[in-house]
């Protein structure tokens, strides 16, 4: 019974060396390594104010509210480069190198159309031309994400800068 309890000993001896030794090993300073988190899809909640100027034919937009969450929008709400009647507007989401990460097209949202029929059953079509209005807007983004660009494009093509900042996410 003493030589098993000799050879337990040593062996347990043997562990406790070896633990001790792993522990008295340098440890690499925080400071010298780079954590790569991971980037989760999240939806940037957004709402716009545009403002026209009728009388100086300016337009104008700015951020009135964000609020970033995680989560992942569905296909459908993505940029889809379809013609667009009339002027249309384009936001979008650019990383540090000016690159999209995620934009949207719709229609200018400073013109309405309102169809109705009247009290003779005949289909009648109204075009109201606002002078400000708020665009509340869902995009995709990631931590990448650091500026936004709003842009109006005319029938032919023409693209016209209405925004560009910094957003703090």
């Amino acid at each position: 019974m003493n030589k098993s309890l000799l050879k337990y000993t040593a062996i347990l001896l043997t562990v406790i060396s070896l633990c001790a030794n792993a522990c008295q090993r340098k440890a690499v300073p925080a400071a010298n390594i780079e954590l790569q988190l991971p980037s989760f899809p999240q939806i940037l909640y957004l709402t716009l104010e545009a403002k026209r100027d009728t009388v100086q034919g300016t337009t104008t937009a700015t951020i009135i509210q964000q609020q970033v969450s995680n989560g992942q929008l569905k296909e459908a709400t993505v940029l889809k480069k379809d013609k667009l009647d009339g002027v249309s507007w384009e936001v979008h989401l650019l990383d540090a190198k000016k690159k999209t990460v995620s934009a949207v097209r719709f229609t200018d949202p400073l013109v309405q159309v309102h169809e109705y029929t009247n009290d003779k059953g005949e289909f009648i079509k109204t075009t109201i031309k606002l002078t400000r209005v708020e665009i509340p807007l869902r995009m995709s983004c990631n931590n990448s994400v650091k500026n936004i660009q709003v842009k109006e494009i005319s029938d032919s093509n023409k693209e016209k800068l209405i925004l560009f900042s910094n957003l703090n996410l």
